[in-house]
């Protein structure tokens, strides 16, 4: 399943920054807490060139401190400005090297930065815009399960290269959290289906299902597992149940449509 992972981090750094909650703010904290009020000001006023000229000031007054540059990514990521953000994040990977306050920039956090942008780019545009985000992400914290179903996603969905996403999907399901396990066995599920291991497929998306029944997409992908498994009603029943968790869902649309065309089957009364 795809993941537009929320960081955590860039909220805590903005936060710490902005708000001063630890300890007394800095001048720097009380510059950039100033700064981002007046963006939001611009914003409200629909002046958001104003705002992006202020922001982009604020990044070349303080080219050395990581935080300035993580709360204005988040500034831009929370008030669902992706175009912004995304410019922002690119700002970070492109400078990681650069930063030495209030430390050089660790991998990890580098890392979910470029996991954001990989997500974000995914979204908005097409897997193989993405897959350098994905890998850049995963080359800074091969560690990071979520860095790991990142990569893999966007190499089997995209039908860039599945074959190597099982590996990077087996180690996100490995490492996944209670939160995350679904999602990454969705991913390994999908990846199995785009090599053509159906029944490994089916297993793992049951697998994810049982975790989440009430996520449409993983049903929907159950569905077409099972189709291509020539398990047309079970197939049937998938496919109804992504819709009535999703109506306008488009693969699972298609995939009633492909059953009804191909195979001429449309049971009457409830599932």
């Amino acid at each position: 399943m795809a993941l537009i992972r929320l960081l955590a981090l860039l909220g805590m750094a903005g936060g710490v920054m902005v708000s001063g909650c630890a300890k007394a703010p800095t001048a720097t904290q009380r510059d950039l807490s100033a700064r981002l009020q007046r963006a939001e000001r611009l914003i409200s006023q629909a002046k958001t060139v104003e705002a992006r000229s202020l922001l982009q000031g604020t990044l070349l007054s303080q080219p050395e401190d990581w935080q300035v540059a993580f709360a204005v990514f988040n500034f831009w990521k929370s008030r669902g400005r992706v175009t912004d953000a995304l410019a922002a994040g690119k700002w970070i990977l492109d400078h990681r090297d650069d930063y030495t306050q209030p430390s050089r920039l660790p991998p990890e956090e580098a890392s979910a930065v470029a996991l954001t942008v990989a997500s974000l780019v995914y979204e908005t545009k097409s897997p193989g815009a993405a897959l350098s985000f994905a890998e850049l992400a995963y080359q800074l914290d091969p560690t990071s399960a979520p860095a790991a179903n990142d990569l893999a996603w966007t190499l089997a969905d995209g039908d860039i290269d599945p074959h190597r996403a099982l590996p990077l999907a087996r180690q996100a399901v490995r490492g996944a959290s209670p939160a995350e396990a679904a999602a990454y066995m969705d991913t390994l599920g999908w990846a199995y289906y785009k090599v053509g291991n159906v029944a490994q497929s089916i297993q793992w998306l049951e697998k994810a299902i049982r975790k989440a029944p009430d996520e449409a997409e993983l049903r929907s992908h159950l569905a077409v597992a099972q189709l291509a498994a020539k398990n047309v009603g079970r197939a049937y029943v998938e496919a109804h149940k992504a819709l009535y968790l999703h109506p306008g869902h488009k693969e699972a649309i298609a995939t009633t449509q492909k059953i009804k065309r191909t195979y001429r089957y449309d049971p009457p009364g409830p599932l």
